[in-house]
């Protein structure tokens, strides 16, 4: 029976150019339908996904596919990758990245083991030109055994072209292996609706942080963030425009911290954000011109709870002051009525 594999294409950025790509997988792959992955449910609530639709690929093995696929849309579009992420369901992502690395890595080597083998070659075919022409001098004609000699030369000339071919394929294809690892990496690793950092892979980074900061004995500060009234303006304008909403809020935290403070998405409409080396008053200076931004484009606001790291802090305390810290200015800045 021949190989099938089900794959399914996300589309990171709606429009046209997914379009087109799209209609060029029905075209070539057939089958194009959606998966029924648009939603995913967080925190009890359910919340709105990029689409994705599945195709099958036959006669191709996983390895094969990926490959197969990634050549298929470099040739359509060189910027695919930015619309559209390619997912093969029973490999796990993590998992996945290692594995193509270590393919790309054995392809590499077997081309340049064939590489090796095609120089070889050829100083071989050098050499049976040599012994032959002395053997020309020497008769001052063609004999026999100069006429082989130039036959194993030619064959030894064209099995080196063969070697370096398949070595060219092998890199090409290493290449494009390594190219889809460092796609999935980057998908396992970041929010497709926000682009902060998965809670999971998020956590391991923060922790990261935090030991440098301990090492270098430089301050740190973990913001633990709430969009407010995320839930009133799903049911009010629908959740396009919650959508919207945190991925603008993401946007504006982004601005306001550096290229290399980490933002997490925490789980449904609240975030964590490491800021290394600023204090505690310049880090709720920051998060006031966030919620400043927020007022003049998207009539919103966060809350933000603010924790400072100390010398015996794990990530689980870190996360916990920040939270307290979180419900203590909620409730200054929104009061029960009881405590008015």
């Amino acid at each position: 029976m021949a190989d099938a594999t089900v794959a399914f294409v996300r589309v990171l950025s709606p429009g046209p150019r997914a379009d087109h790509l799209l209609r060029e997988i029905d075209l070539h792959y057939k089958s194009v339908r959606p998966a029924g992955l648009g939603a995913e449910t967080v925190g009890g609530s359910v919340e709105r996904q990029p689409p994705t639709y599945s195709f099958v690929m036959r006669g191709n093995t996983q390895e094969d596919a990926r490959r197969s696929l990634a050549r298929y849309l470099m040739g359509i579009d060189e910027g695919w990758s930015d619309v559209l992420h390619v997912m093969f369901p029973w490999t796990a992502p993590s998992r996945a990245g290692e594995n193509r690395d270590r393919a790309a890595e054995d392809r590499d080597r077997r081309a340049e083991v064939r590489d090796n083998v095609a120089e070889a070659r050829d100083t071989r075919a050098d050499d049976r030109d040599q012994r032959a022409e002395a053997r020309e001098r020497a008769a001052n004609e063609d004999d026999t055994a100069a006429a082989a000699d130039r036959g194993g030369a030619r064959r030894d000339r064209r099995g080196g072209a063969s070697d370096r071919t398949q070595a060219a394929d092998d890199r090409s294809a290493a290449s494009a292996d390594r190219v889809l690892s460092a796609e999935e990496r980057a998908a396992f690793s970041i929010d497709p609706l926000t682009g902060a950092r998965r809670r999971d892979v998020g956590f391991v980074e923060l922790e990261r942080e935090m030991t440098r900061a301990k090492r270098t004995d430089q301050p740190f500060a973990l913001a633990f963030i709430d969009v407010d009234d995320l839930k009133a303006r799903n049911d009010s304008l629908g959740h396009t425009a919650g959508d919207q909403l945190l991925r603008s809020t993401v946007d504006s935290i982004r601005a306001h911290v550096r290229p290399y403070d980490l933002i997490v998405r925490f789980g449904g409409d609240e975030f964590l954000c490491g800021v290394v080396d600023v204090t505690m008053a310049e880090a709720a200076k920051r998060f006031s011109r966030v919620n400043a931004e927020l007022a003049a484009t998207r009539q919103a606001s966060v809350t933000v709870g603010l924790a400072e790291l100390e010398a015996d802090d794990a990530l689980e305390d870190l996360v916990a002051r920040a939270d307290q810290a979180l419900y203590k200015e909620r409730q200054r800045l929104r009061p029960e009525p009881s405590q008015r």
